[in-house]
C-alpha cells in the first residue's frame, strides 16, 4: 500500500471516530431537552427519575392548595389530549398565568408530576424594533436607542 492511501485511510478512520464520539456525547446531552405529558406517560418513567417536561396549562386548572401550600395545575402538549397533574411546592413564578406555556422539571410520584422547577415561556407579543423606532419617533423623543 503507498504511503498516499495510507494516510487517506488513516484520516477517514479518524473521521469515523470522531462521528461515532459525537454521537455517543449528544446522546446523553441535553440535545432532547423535553417530552411532552404522553411521551412521559408512555414511556412510564420510573418514580424518582428527573425528567423535563414541557406543555401548556389546562384553563382553570391553576390553583393554590392551601391545605398542602403548594400549587396544582394541569398541562397539556398542543395537538395532545393526555393531561398531566402537577404539584409544585415553590413560590410561582410572576408571570404564570391560566394558559401560559411552561417547562417543568422534576419527577413522577403517585400519579403526579412533583416539580422541582416552573419556567414559564415567554409570550409571543413583543413589539418588533421598526414599530417602537416608529413609535419614539412619532412622540419626537430621540436618543441614541431610538434613531
Amino acid at each position: 500500500m503507498s504511503p498516499k492511501r495510507k494516510k487517506i485511510i488513516a484520516a477517514a478512520v479518524a473521521v469515523v471516530g470522531l462521528l461515532g464520539l459525537l454521537v455517543v456525547v449528544l446522546r446523553g446531552s441535553p440535545a432532547n431537552y423535553w417530552i411532552t405529558p404522553a411521551e412521559l406517560l408512555n414511556q412510564g418513567a420510573p418514580a424518582g427519575q428527573p425528567v423535563r417536561v414541557a406543555g401548556k396549562i389546562v384553563n382553570r386548572s391553576l390553583n393554590w392548595d392551601q391545605a398542602d401550600n403548594q400549587m396544582v395545575f394541569k398541562i397539556k402538549a398542543d395537538g395532545e389530549k393526555v393531561i398531566l397533574p402537577v404539584v409544585y411546592p415553590g413560590i410561582a413564578p410572576e408571570s404564570l398565568v391560566g394558559d401560559s406555556q411552561v417547562l417543568v422539571e422534576g419527577s413522577m410520584e403517585g400519579g403526579k408530576f412533583k416539580a422541582q422547577t416552573v419556567l414559564v415561556r415567554c409570550p409571543n407579543n413583543y413589539v418588533t424594533e421598526r414599530a417602537v423606532g416608529a413609535l419614539f419617533r412619532g412622540l419626537k423623543i430621540e436618543g441614541a436607542l431610538f434613531r
